[in-house]
């Protein structure tokens, strides 16, 4: 059931069409997997994923989000300068 809840959500990452549904299937699959074997640690991380996805959980700039350059609003630490700025 993992391995068809992985294949649902490689799906609703690439289809421009139908994510919601998907999603849904993805999410129900990794349920039924966890609901077979409760000690299943992928299928509850993949699971997760599935429902922050659904959830349109966007990752923050730091991280790579939608302006990961450096001296953004989320950029903080070391290399977070705008470059040639020294020390």
């Amino acid at each position: 059931m993992s391995l068809l809840g992985v294949i649902n959500f490689a799906s609703a990452l690439s289809e421009a069409q139908g994510q919601d549904a998907y999603l849904a299937d993805a999410t129900a699959a990794f349920r039924g997997a966890i609901e077979l074997d409760s000690d299943n640690a992928e299928a509850k991380a993949n699971l997760e994923l599935a429902l922050q996805k659904g959830q349109s959980i966007q990752p923050t700039e730091s991280a790579g989000g939608p302006n990961p350059s450096p001296g953004g609003s989320g950029a903080q630490g070391a290399g977070a300068g705008s470059p040639g700025s020294g020390y």
